[in-house]
């Protein structure tokens, strides 16, 4: 699934185009939550959507070769798996 334009930091409705989003994520407050994990720390809104599902599922630390290493967002620090 793609989205057609990025997400403004400014707000507006963020649509999905799914019946029932996948995690739980209906909740508009959580979504608010992942645009502003978004715009705050300057990742695509699907980054932020795995990060909010981390910090929601209780997990200290999240293993991605995408995001900066070291990094600690919404409480959930990011390490590369590929570096020792």
């Amino acid at each position: 699934m793609r989205i057609s334009r990025p997400c403004s930091p400014g707000g507006g409705d963020v649509r999905l185009g799914l019946a029932q989003p996948p995690g739980g994520f209906d909740d508009p407050a959580v979504l608010r939550h992942v645009r502003r994990i978004a715009a705050r720390m300057r990742v695509g809104f699907r980054d932020a959507l795995i990060v909010a599902s981390a910090a929601k599922a209780g997990a200290k630390r999240l293993l991605s070769e995408d995001l900066n290493a070291g990094q600690t967002i919404a409480g959930v620090v990011i390490e590369n798996p590929f570096t020792s």
